[in-house]
């Protein structure tokens, strides 16, 4: 019983702190807490049934006894569950779960790179909740805690690369491929560019009749996904290190295509 009382303990303290600390959470790890108590919370119930199957003789007083450790057990642990996932939709930046899509195409010096493909059962690399499918397109897929977890600069964090102001490292089928200011291409000098195609009147119910415009973004790293299941309306971003421009001649394969069939058209300052 006092083995029992103490696991009992841990469990309703996890359930106050998830209400009394879950400002320092953040999804993963609130899902990494849930799974752990619900294995510490099934390990003591069953040890609650083992004990009771082995014993020969149990009074009643012991039966109540037991019976209540597993309801209680349980009941925090779901109460647990509830306040945190409660929480967690409440005080994160998205207001609950999301869907939220932007594709991409990265390149150095005119070389298109892919990402590392996905392994395992997931099927993804990166977390979750941010994540790419070898797909070329950011998934954010879950409650965002803060915005700033799911910005281009994160992306390539947990993807297994890095982003710079002036350059990335990515991992690749082939190994890393690293770009950084002063490096030459073929054509000169090259820098990190991002540019962003994004639609000017998105309708979440609609597959066509966008207009779209391209922009040369200065804060690239702080870039954020459109918030649209579907691209487009959802943005397309590219990121190339290659010399100095304006405009970028590069585009997504789903903007493109879109383009084709005259679903999108592109605005520019000449309309």
């Amino acid at each position: 019983m006092v083995i029992g009382r103490f696991v009992l303990l841990i469990i309703l303290c996890a359930s106050f702190a998830a209400a009394d600390g879950y400002n320092n959470s953040n999804h993963e790890t609130l899902s990494e807490q849930s799974i752990s108590l619900v294995l510490i919370a099934s390990a003591f119930i069953l040890l609650c049934v083992c004990t009771a199957a082995f014993m020969k003789k149990k009074s009643e007083r012991f039966k109540v006894a037991l019976f209540s450790l597993i309801v209680t057990a349980t009941i925090a642990t779901t109460l647990y569950l509830s306040v945190s996932t409660v929480l967690l939709n409440t005080r994160s930046e998205s207001n609950g779960p999301v869907h939220w899509h932007t594709d991409f195409e990265l390149w150095k010096c005119g070389e298109h790179i892919d990402l590392i493909e996905p392994a395992g059962l997931s099927n993804r690399i990166g977390t979750p909740v941010f994540h790419e499918h070898g797909d070329q397109r950011i998934h954010v897929e879950g409650v965002v805690t803060q915005l700033e977890d799911v910005s281009l600069k994160n992306f390539f964090y947990v993807v297994g690369g890095k982003l710079f102001d002036d350059g990335f490292e990515l991992p690749t089928d082939n190994g890393v491929v690293t770009a950084s200011a002063g490096e030459r291409c073929p054509l000169g000098d090259g820098k990190l560019q991002v540019f962003l195609y994004h639609v000017t009147n998105p309708d979440p119910s609609k597959n066509k009749g966008f207009t779209y415009t391209q922009t040369k973004l200065e804060d690239f790293t702080q870039y954020v996904p459109a918030p649209y299941a579907h691209v487009p309306p959802g943005d397309c971003i590219i990121v190339e290190f290659d010399i100095e421009k304006e405009k970028t001649d590069k585009l997504c394969e789903t903007y493109r295509i879109a383009r084709d069939k005259g679903y999108i058209t592109e605005v520019t300052d000449g309309r």
